[in-house]
C-alpha cells in the first residue's frame, strides 16, 4: 500500500508501514482463569487451616509450595499462551498461531478456505472466548482455541468465502 505526502510543494510517495491485517483475533483473558481459581482455593483453605489452629500440619507446607511455586509457573505458562495465540486475516492469507507449546504459524490462502466455524463452552459463550475451526477445500481442519470473539471472525471469513464463490461463478449482484 503506498501513501503520499506533500513536502514543500513536492509530492513524495512512500510505502505505508501500517499492518495489512483485515481482521485480528487474539488470546482471551480467560486463559488466566485456572491460575486465579487455583490460587484462590489454596489461599482460602490455607487461611482457614491457620485460623482453625492447624498451622503445624504438613499440608500447610504443601499448600505453600503450590501457592509460591506452582501458581507462578502456571501464570507464566498462561502469559506465554496469551501472547502467542492469534488469528490474523490479511488480504491474501490467514495466519494462525495456536499458542505455546505449539510452535510455528499455520498459513492458509484465503481462496483455499472452505468454511469457518466458532465453538463455545457454556462459560465461553458468556465471556466471549472460544475456538475457531477453519476448514480448507481439501478437508484439512485447523483449530485455534482460547481466542476472543471467534463467532465474529467466523462470520467475517464465511462472508469472504461466499463473496469469492459469487465472484468466481459470476452471480454477484451489481448496483
Amino acid at each position: 500500500m503506498a501513501e503520499s505526502l506533500t513536502i514543500n510543494g513536492t509530492l513524495a510517495a512512500f510505502k505505508s508501514v501500517s499492518r495489512p491485517a483485515v481482521a485480528v483475533a487474539r488470546g482471551h483473558i480467560s486463559i488466566f482463569y485456572p491460575v486465579i481459581i487455583i490460587l484462590d482455593i489454596y489461599v482460602c483453605v490455607w487461611a482457614l487451616l491457620i485460623v482453625l489452629g492447624h498451622e503445624g500440619l504438613p499440608i500447610i507446607k504443601v499448600m505453600a509450595i503450590v501457592c509460591f511455586v506452582v501458581v507462578p509457573m502456571l501464570f507464566v505458562y498462561a502469559l506465554i499462551r496469551f501472547m502467542t495465540v492469534s488469528v490474523i486475516v490479511t488480504r491474501s492469507k490467514i495466519l494462525m498461531r495456536r499458542g505455546w507449546p505449539h510452535s510455528g504459524v499455520s498459513t492458509i490462502a484465503r481462496e483455499d478456505l472452505s468454511h469457518a466455524h466458532a465453538e463455545f463452552s457454556k462459560l465461553g459463550k458468556i465471556i466471549g472466548a472460544g475456538a475457531l475451526t477453519l476448514t480448507t477445500r481439501d478437508g484439512t481442519h485447523y483449530r485455534v482455541r482460547d481466542i476472543t470473539s471467534p463467532d465474529r471472525m467466523a462470520v467475517r471469513l464465511n462472508a469472504t468465502v461466499k463473496a469469492e464463490e459469487d465472484r468466481s461463478t459470476g452471480t454477484a449482484w451489481t448496483t
